[in-house]
């Protein structure tokens, strides 16, 4: 481990609230409408996510584990996605939190942390929604449903067909089974 990420880590731990509080102020002043759209709960509540953006990242600066904070904005990205937030959202955020940094600290001590928040917005970039599944739990007929669709994906159309016309015969309706 280089000297400088114990250092600079404990730099921002100390800094974490001003930072973060900038960093809010950043995101809201950049985001024209966003006070009107969202108003002070969102800005707190933004205010809250930036803190554990800013907690994972000075863990990732002390262990120098870009691998670490990008798991972590993974979750982050299903976490918004499931909230209807763009995603450019997320990453705008990791540009203002590089931006305060950068303005706040000397330029030969952030090194590790601007590497990890190029990585980090580099990774959301390439990240692709996993398939949604029309397949709910409370669905009666979710077994067969999946049974269906592996014998769809394992090219076993006949065996699909004859799953289909078993469920006909008990009296299921098709509508029901589709």
């Amino acid at each position: 481990m280089k000297n400088g990420e114990p250092i600079i880590a404990d730099k921002l731990q100390n800094r974490k609230s001003e930072l973060a509080r900038r960093i809010t102020e950043l995101h809201f002043s950049k985001y024209s409408g966003t006070d009107e759209r969202y108003g002070e709960k969102e800005r707190e509540r933004l205010y809250e996510d930036v803190i554990f953006h800013l907690n994972y990242l000075i863990e990732a600066v002390r262990l120098e584990s870009e691998e670490l904070f990008n798991h972590y904005l993974e979750w982050v990205w299903n976490m918004i996605k499931a909230r209807d937030i763009p995603i450019d959202e997320l990453i705008s955020n990791l540009g203002f939190i590089q931006q305060i940094i950068s303005e706040e600290f000397n330029s030969s001590e952030i090194e590790i942390v601007l590497q990890i928040l190029e990585s980090g917005s580099e990774h959301l970039k390439k990240l692709k929604p996993k398939a949604e599944t029309y397949i709910l739990p409370q669905n009666p007929l979710r077994e067969e449903a999946n049974e269906y669709l592996n014998l769809l994906l394992g090219a076993k159309r006949n065996k699909a067909a004859e799953l289909i016309d078993e469920l006909v015969r008990k009296g299921i309706q098709v509508d029901q089974i589709y």
